[in-house]
């Protein structure tokens, strides 16, 4: 019974020492020096693949920026420092995702839904203080 406890013993060493060169492997090749660390997150990612989709620039989307008083150049400017709420999302809606995404505070925020398509985005309907009738 002594032998099995100094096997298990050693053999448990050995992988706790793989394990932490292991880390310190990943680390060094990895996540050093990086500050992009964020983007690895799902939130992160989606504003990601907006800003790189092209707008859309149909009839709808360009009423819901003229109702807020914006350009979709100054929406795409606020949008890192924007919330995805996946409660409110549907990303896996077919045939087109589309995010629910909330500018501000609790007190003063606004909150849209983007349509993404292929390789385009495009505003579905905005929830802000004044009203606008966008069809």
């Amino acid at each position: 019974m002594a032998g099995w406890k100094k096997g298990f013993g050693r053999r448990l060493r050995f992988y706790l020492i793989g394990l932490g060169l292991g880390t310190l492997i990943a680390w060094g090749m990895l996540w050093r020096g990086r500050n992009d660390l964020p983007g690895f997150w799902p939130q992160q990612q989606i504003k990601d693949e907006i800003s790189r989709a092209y707008f859309a620039g149909d009839s709808l989307s360009l009423c819901f920026f003229d109702c807020l008083g914006t350009a979709p150049k100054a929406w795409m400017d606020a949008l890192p420092e924007a919330q995805v709420v996946f409660s409110k999302s549907e990303p896996r809606r077919s045939p087109y995702r589309r995010y629910y995404i909330q500018y501000g505070g609790p007190q003063d925020s606004s909150a849209s839904i983007v349509e993404l398509r292929d390789s385009t985005w495009a505003l579905v309907h905005i929830e802000a203080s004044g009203t606008c009738f966008c069809e």
